[in-house]
């Protein structure tokens, strides 16, 4: 079968489209101080969403266990959103102890000496503060992060020396999925789970859909009507890249427009009993500005009928997938050997039961494929140490995971360390 993806490369992006990268960087302790140096410590990360602090006072709490510290954020009663260190101005304890919650009037207390600090970060109270010389209270805030929001998306960079802002650094993935309609999506259900692989084998793992038919024929059985899984279009960009995703337009586990779409009666009739049920409820009334009709121009970017989502990846730990629902992916490494994975699913609010429903069996669906998307990177990492192999080799189907290490490379290699033009070691053709 040949393929027929059509591969976008933008300025400056080297040729990807298959070949071979090393295996070095996916279980080395070098690297993985690297990454967290140079990555991690220099890069926007996507740390929570808007709607996690709702109101003036309200607090979100994520902690970042490869960089060792708290991120506390922060809504103002000004109503401006603001993200600080986690940590007390005195003796450097952590401040805030859960996850989220509100910010008394008084301000929040650190729990060692009962320092406080209000909803700007600035220093609300310290006790016997007479004993401390020549205190200055202006200076003994919460330390500040630079923040900056996106589509109801929270972003900070800890690096204070950083030059590009946001709305830079999202480049094409910003411009593309702009008037994608985030904020009228609500969320639906949400995955924590803690894998023994680094984080970038379990990134690679949901970064293309070789293994689709393996990994998933039992759990999405007619996900595609095609023996093989071909992206319509990849898009590769300075940091973030995409891939245009095809489906059965028939499937009731795959294809999120299915509500929207007539139904086939030789398909529904050879449905087994329980899919025919739930795909009746699925024909409730769906929002309308999710149709597939009326997604952005820049999302299905071939306006295939055979689309099933695209595919993005926000450098250099979210993958978000796109349709007329959305399902965001955050690979959270821990040590080179350990990520936590979040994964949250968003929808169009439920209509009534019938929607409710639908939506809950989709859910249960996803949990189990990414329950099956977990379990290969652990065994993947179990064998990286053998010296079996000194590189993977990819595919054109696996572009994405190819762009991820030039990108990658970008960050973490310099010209002053032999490499003047770094990742082009990572993009070895398989001819040569």
């Amino acid at each position: 079968m040949t393929s027929t993806t059509k591969v976008i490369h933008g300025p400056g992006v080297p040729e990807c489209v298959g070949g071979s990268i090393s295996v070095e960087p996916y279980h080395s302790e070098e690297s993985f101080k690297k990454e967290r140096d140079h990555i991690f410590r220099k890069c926007w990360l996507n740390v929570c969403r808007t709607r996690d602090v709702p109101e003036p006072d309200s607090y979100f709490v994520r902690d970042l266990a490869m960089i060792g510290t708290s991120i506390l954020v922060m809504r103002g009663e000004d109503g401006v959103i603001r993200a600080f260190h986690n940590v007390c101005a005195h003796r450097l304890n952590k401040v805030v102890w859960n996850e989220s919650g509100a910010c008394p009037k008084k301000g929040i207390q650190c729990t060692f000496h009962g320092w406080r600090y209000k909803s700007d970060g600035k220093l609300a109270g310290a006790p016997d503060r007479a004993e401390f010389p020549n205190f200055d209270a202006s200076a003994n805030g919460l330390t500040p992060i630079d923040c900056e929001t996106w589509n109801g998306f929270v972003f900070i960079n800890l690096d204070p020396q950083h030059e590009v802002g946001l709305r830079e650094y999202l480049g094409e993935f910003g411009d593309i999925l702009e008037e994608y309609p985030f904020e009228k999506l609500v969320p639906m259900s949400s995955y924590r789970i803690e894998i023994e692989a680094n984080w970038k084998v379990v990134l690679d793992a949901f970064s293309e859909g070789y293994h689709v038919p393996f990994t998933h024929g039992p759990t999405l059985p007619d996900f595609i009507d095609t023996s093989l899984y071909h992206m319509h279009q990849i898009g590769l960009f300075e940091r973030h890249h995409y891939g245009s995703t095809p489906a059965n337009p028939d499937s009731l586990y795959s294809n999120s427009a299915l509500p929207y779409l007539p139904l086939d009666p030789k398909v529904e009739e050879a449905r087994p009993e329980m899919e025919r049920i739930m795909s009746a409820f699925s024909r409730s009334n769906p929002a309308p500005e999710f149709h597939p009709d009326r997604l952005p121009e820049g999302v299905n970017p071939t306006k295939t009928k055979r689309f099933g989502f695209d595919l993005w990846t926000c450098f250099p730990n979210v993958v978000a997938i796109v349709s007329s629902r959305l399902m965001t992916h955050h690979f959270w490494p821990i040590s080179p050997t350990r990520t936590v994975l979040e994964s949250k699913i968003y929808a169009p609010d439920v209509a009534g039961i019938r929607d409710y429903l639908f939506h809950q069996f989709r859910n249960i669906v996803i949990r189990e494929a990414v329950r099956e998307d977990v379990k290969n990177p652990e065994e993947t990492q179990r064998v990286l140490d053998s010296g079996a192999r000194s590189h993977m080799l990819l595919s054109r189907q696996e572009a994405l995971i190819q762009h991820f290490a030039w990108v990658r490379s970008k960050y973490v290699d310099s010209a002053s360390e032999g490499n003047p033009t770094p990742g082009t070691d990572l993009l070895k053709s398989v001819a040569a």
